[in-house]
This record gives structure tokens, sequence and C-alpha cells, in this order.
């Protein structure tokens, strides 16, 4: 059995690639942090909570924020909804 290393250029910046978990580890945190959707969906409070904490994020990028904005309108109408 013989191991193949592959490495591809990331360009000419100083900061490494998101994907490179051994070049930075708070880089997979980021990005699961914005990444997710079910955490807001599941009760009022985390819905709540998880729209204070990703606020300033940009919703092209953060489907956490789009998933409470969507669980928060209408005072909490999805969670009136999904019980039916």
């Amino acid at each position: 059995m013989s191991a193949v290393m592959l490495v591809l250029p990331y360009g000419s910046g100083d900061e490494p690639p998101e994907f490179d978990i051994n070049a930075r580890p708070s880089a997979l945190k980021d990005k699961l942090r914005h990444d997710n959707p079910h955490w807001p969906v599941s009760s009022r409070a985390d819905a709540e909570k998880a729209l204070s904490v990703h606020q300033i994020c940009d919703p092209l990028e953060c489907s956490t924020r789009v998933a409470a904005i969507i669980v928060t309108r209408n005072n909490f109408e999805y969670f009136r909804n999904r019980m039916r």
C-alpha cells in the first residue's frame, strides 16, 4: 500500500486555506458555526440565541442566521405550525 500526497497551491496570501484543518483548526469551527441550520429550529430559545449571535453575519454565507430569521418571523409562527 502506498500513500499519495496532494499539494495544492492556495494563492499568494498568508492565510492558509479554510479546508486545511491542520493549518488552522479554528477555521473548521468557524465554518461549522455558520453552517448549522438545525440549531435555530430546535427550540425558541435556541432560535433567539442564534439570531443574536449571528446578527452580523452575511445571510449569503451563514445558513444559521437564515434559519433563525425564518423561525423567528411572525412571533415564532414556525414553531406553532410545526406542532400541527
